[in-house]
């Protein structure tokens, strides 16, 4: 071999490697890059004496008229007495109200951590005629009056 041959090989070999990438520790309660963050659990601590959500009371005082209201009435209402969430979001109530349907309420509640309103027997569903089809609504119940005067 020749000397430029030889000192070729021997400065490729005393080359220092590169310097390696610092990697960044992951911050507390943020996941590590690529992994999904773990959904955190709602509390299911009442938010009044009476036991009910904030949500939940707003729900009965619309109801507590005594008149019959679908959703969209109830979330109207809701609107107009100031609760922001019901101005801009028309799908906040469906866990405080709760499902007709049975299995749809209780893969809820166990979701969120507390019982709907139409399982505490607070509000109960109706159907009325109206111009030849059926409308779901909802009436407060007097077991309902009474724990929105607890609240």
């Amino acid at each position: 071999m020749s000397e430029a041959t030889l000192e070729t090989a021997a400065t490729t070999q005393t080359e220092t490697p590169a310097p390696k990438k610092a990697t960044k520790k992951p911050v507390k309660g943020k996941p590590a890059k690529g992994k999904k963050a773990k959904a955190e659990k709602t509390s299911t601590r009442p938010n009044s004496e009476s036991g009910l959500r904030t949500a939940q009371v707003r729900i009965l005082t619309a109801l507590k008229s005594g008149k019959a209201m679908n959703k969209t009435q109830i979330n109207e209402a809701c609107a107009k007495a100031g609760f922001e969430t019901a101005k801009k979001f028309s799908q906040w109530m469906a866990d405080p109200l709760g499902s007709r349907n049975p299995k749809v309420s209780k893969a809820a509640e166990d979701r969120c951590g507390y019982k709907s309103l139409l399982t505490l027997g607070f509000v109960k569903p109706d159907e009325v005629d109206v111009d030849g089809h059926k409308e779901h609504v909802y009436v407060i119940t007097s077991k309902g009056k009474a724990a929105l005067a607890k609240a």
